[in-house]
């Protein structure tokens, strides 16, 4: 899940960027530690990715969401069923940059 908004930078100096853009770009998604269980946006890695605020997989712009609760990894998985709960463990848990994601 991902909805900040914008994205004003896709690389860093260190990475052959100028002033946050050129260079290689970033890579979003997440990893499980395991290099097994990882998902990427289609944007990673390519100057799209500055973009990555204004696309989705569940028609709502900036917002990603994946199945990550059995052995394959789905993909923009939403329930219309409201009967069905979300449980979410753990409930909050620090983000790189030290925004907690809840």
């Amino acid at each position: 899940l991902y909805a900040d908004g914008e994205i004003q930078w896709t690389t860093g100096d260190a990475s052959g960027g100028v002033n946050g853009l050129g260079g290689t770009p970033a890579k979003a998604g997440f990893n499980a530690g395991d290099n097994i269980n990882f998902a990427h946006l289609p944007e990673s890695c390519t100057p799209e990715i500055i973009n990555v605020a204004n696309t989705t997989n569940v028609g709502i712009p900036g917002v990603w969401i994946f199945q990550v609760d059995t052995n394959d990894i789905v993909t923009g998985i939403c329930s219309t069923d409201t009967e069905t709960q979300v449980y979410i463990n753990p409930r909050s848990g620090p983000q790189q940059g030290g925004t907690a994601v809840i």
